[in-house]
């Protein structure tokens, strides 16, 4: 397992080149999902940055945010084209589009401990709590979380409560998984 071990980063010390603007790795730290500003998402066996050969998984604008489902099954990728898609982490198969929610390109995303729901974040200051499986919102109306830029969300290990940071203001705010402070 990489995170247990020295293996990627002592020995073997894997790079690549590209666009990329975020990356994650799955749970088990074996595989690792990057994108950026070319739209498309490569997942890369963690020890060798070899890319795994499976099906094209794409954006029509940057991808701003990938994030892998706790139990590593699922990728969850956001970006310019402010759409939120889901992926089968295995095939690289599209599995989900989520409506459009954000007015604006989405910047961040989040997966809840049990996997249910995410939370994703927008250049518009709003957040959106998701049905994982659906991609229904959860809440009827987005969350005037920030002044602009949502730049990060991190689900607290209980799943009851989530934070985010605004670019602008600089503030990190706690949300109840009512979308309430």
């Amino acid at each position: 397992n990489v995170l247990n071990s020295d293996v990627l980063f002592h020995q073997t010390k894997p790079t690549w080149t590209d666009s990329s603007t975020c990356v994650a790795f799955s749970p088990d730290g074996n595989r690792i999902a990057s994108a950026g500003e070319d739209r498309c998402i490569r997942l890369r066996n963690a020890y060798t940055a070899e890319v795994l050969n499976m099906a094209e998984m794409r954006h029509s604008g940057s991808v701003e945010f990938v994030t892998f489902s706790r139990d590593g099954k699922r990728i969850a990728s956001g970006g310019g084209d402010d759409h939120i898609r889901i992926w089968d982490a295995e095939t690289g198969d599209h599995v989900l589009n989520f409506p459009r929610g954000h007015s604006g390109v989405v910047r961040c995303g989040s997966y809840s401990p049990d996997g249910s729901n995410i939370v994703t974040g927008s250049q518009d200051g709003t957040l959106i709590m998701w049905n994982a499986s659906s991609g229904k919102r959860i809440l009827k109306a987005p969350i005037v979380a920030h002044r602009n830029f949502v730049v990060a969300i991190a689900f607290a290990p209980s799943g009851n409560q989530f934070a985010s940071i605004g670019y602008e203001d600089r503030m990190v705010r706690f949300w109840n998984d009512k979308g309430e402070l």
